[in-house]
């Protein structure tokens, strides 16, 4: 189940030097156009983002913040309080924000608890089931995670097989199949991905900037992403989406004549004027 929130750029606060507020008109008629906003209320809106986002820095990095921006009336501002955390004193400061309205919702588990849930219920099938493919996908709603494969029978065998973890529902859909096929500086219907990644667990996730959307498709293929995590406050400008299983994240760059593998990194203290760099985007191209 995917949330109904979606990222959008920051708009600079009124103590911005003028070059930083010129700079992000572009951000705020972005923003205008996407939503459906006069400038004059999109500027205001991205303004209450950005303010959220220093209030959510200042209660932690833990705190779980989801946006609304589909609401006419304001920015939704979606707190999920997992047991044991309390969000009393971030909600009260959010109350205070101009052009927002927030709630905060109750959920059954946090996000790590969540994402090792889905792994241990992969983990299950692969170990219990290794001839059943099934994709999972956990809700950070209800705490369940959904496993679906590609017939009744299949689900059938896994609903009757041991060690099926509580938490866990099996349903048929269209299971993708193994494709190294997600490349990095490939484009979306909105951005430019990003190389693979992967999180503490060994789960891959393909990449892209923070402001881009919450989910998104391939331009090859049509894959589906949803968002895992993202991070778009102050400097950081960062998201990760989820594969859907079959398909894999992976480090390959096409060059205009054939591919490359991205093997290394090279850190930034390393470069100086004269080192010779490859750019890839959506837009400009390789």
């Amino acid at each position: 189940m995917s949330l109904p929130f979606a990222s959008a750029p920051a708009a600079a606060s009124n103590d911005d030097p003028a070059s930083s507020r010129d700079s992000s008109r572009d951000d705020i008629a972005q923003y205008a156009r996407a939503y459906g906003f006069s400038e004059v209320v999109a500027e205001a809106r991205l303004r209450a983002q950005t303010d959220v986002g220093k209030l959510v820095e200042k209660h932690g990095s833990g705190v779980r913040v989801h946006f609304d921006h589909s609401k006419r009336d304001s920015v939704g501002i979606l707190i999920l309080r997992a047991p044991g955390e309390n969000t009393d004193a971030l909600a009260a400061e959010l109350s205070r924000v101009a052009n927002t309205h927030a709630n905060v919702q109750d959920v059954p588990v946090n996000d790590i608890a969540l994402r090792q849930r889905v792994e241990t219920a992969a983990r299950w099938v692969k170990r219990s089931q290794p001839a059943i493919r099934a994709d999972a996908q956990g809700d950070d709603i209800t705490g369940r995670v959904t496993l679906t494969v590609a017939s009744i029978e299949e689900q059938t065998q896994l609903d009757n097989t041991a060690g099926k973890p509580a938490y866990v529902d099996i349903i048929t859909g269209p299971v993708s199949r193994p494709a190294y096929n997600i490349w990095a500086g490939e484009s979306t219907n909105s951005c430019t991905l990003g190389f693979g990644v992967r999180n503490q667990f060994g789960t891959k996730f393909a990449s892209t900037a923070g402001h881009c959307p919450a989910s998104a498709t391939y331009q090859y293929g049509g894959v589906q992403f949803t968002t895992y995590t993202a991070v778009y406050f102050g400097s950081s400008d960062f998201r990760a989406y989820n594969v859907p299983g079959g398909n894999i994240a992976t480090n390959i760059l096409y060059t205009g004549s054939g591919t490359r593998s991205i093997t290394g990194t090279t850190g930034w203290s390393n470069f100086g004027v004269g080192s010779f760099v490859c750019k890839y985007g959506k837009v400009t191209g390789y």
